[in-house]
Order: structure tokens, then C-alpha cells, then sequence
């Protein structure tokens, strides 16, 4: 049974006629899936979601791009450090 659909429509989308009749059949499934969500937005009550707070941020002057790579990299190596002493 679904062969035989699968069939019918590969064999309809061979022709300008086929592919009229295919656009047409699909015309009133998806007009009422649009008419359901425009009717379901109007019946239900959607609150709008909450203003965005600001957000701050600042900068401390003690740190610097240089301090945190270099704590980044003693980070890295005290893990590996404790990977070798652990394994």
C-alpha cells in the first residue's frame, strides 16, 4: 500500500499536470494546519516573556589578559601534574 502511494506520487511528479494535482491536494490539508495555530493563537492567552534585564559589566584593573593566561596555564599544569601523580 505505501508502495503503491510512493508509486503514484513519483509518477505524478513526472508531469506539469501531475505536480498541479499533487499542489492541489495539499493545498486544504495545510490552509487548515495554518487556520488551527492563527485560531489556537487567538482562543489561548500568551504572556509576552519579561524585559531583559541590563546586564554589567566591568572591568577590574588588576587583572590583566596576560595574568589570566598565565593562571590559566598554572591551572593546566597543576591537573596534569595531579593526572601523572594520580595514574
Amino acid at each position: 500500500m505505501k508502495m503503491d502511494k510512493e508509486k503514484l506520487i513519483s509518477d505524478m511528479l513526472c508531469t506539469p499536470d501531475g505536480k498541479r494535482a499533487l499542489a492541489e491536494a495539499m493545498v486544504q490539508p495545510i490552509r487548515r494546519e495554518v487556520q488551527y495555530q492563527s485560531l489556537g493563537s487567538k482562543l489561548l492567552m500568551v504572556e509576552p516573556p519579561p524585559a531583559p534585564v541590563g546586564l554589567t559589566f566591568y572591568m577590574d584593573e588588576d587583572i590583566t589578559t596576560n595574568r589570566l593566561i598565565d593562571e590559566c596555564r598554572r591551572n593546566i599544569k597543576n591537573a596534569i601534574l595531579c593526572l601523572e601523580i594520580g595514574g
